[in-house]
């Protein structure tokens, strides 16, 4: 039997995914009688994968996560269709993400509030930027997600006023 040790003052508040394997599965139409063909086609796939970057897939519209190349197809028989897979993954927050963020712009001496949805079944983190474009001071901030506020008092002028 095993014991599950968690020190003082440590507690287990959700589970969180540290990352999160995307297998992208395919063939080359290559011809088979033309290995060299095919050795070319798959050593260009490698090097697109081995850059890594944003995955968006036709399944998930507006959706898209950031992955790096975890592991490359293996070659074996060039001259014998078969199909490859190359591993993807996502690190620092694995999960899709929305394609293009939602923002609110607010201008003049106005206040402004709105809501944002988050799509999906998981806890997930949430982006913030704020950026005062104006040259009066911005008093206060607060940001509510989950029940959470985070509030900011006297930000002051932008550096640039």
């Amino acid at each position: 039997m095993g014991e599950l040790l968690i020190p003082l003052g440590c507690c287990v508040l959700f589970a969180a995914r540290d990352s999160l394997d995307i297998v992208v599965r395919f063939t080359i139409n290559e011809k088979s009688y033309r290995p060299a063909e095919r050795g070319e086609v798959l050593e260009k796939v490698c090097a697109w994968a081995a850059a890594g970057g944003w995955m968006t897939v036709n399944y998930k519209p507006d959706r898209r996560i950031r992955v790096i190349c975890a592991q490359m197809p293996q070659e074996g028989d060039l001259a014998s269709r078969r199909q490859y897979q190359i591993t993807f993954r996502a690190y620092g927050v694995p999960c899709w993400q929305q394609e293009n963020p939602t923002t609110l712009r607010i201008t003049g001496t106005e206040s402004g509030q709105r809501d944002f949805g988050v799509a999906g079944n998981r806890s997930s983190v949430m982006d913030i930027q704020f950026r005062n474009t104006g040259s009066a001071a911005v008093n206060t901030l607060s940001v509510t997600c989950g029940g959470s506020t985070f509030a900011f008092t006297l930000i002051g002028r932008p550096i640039w006023a």
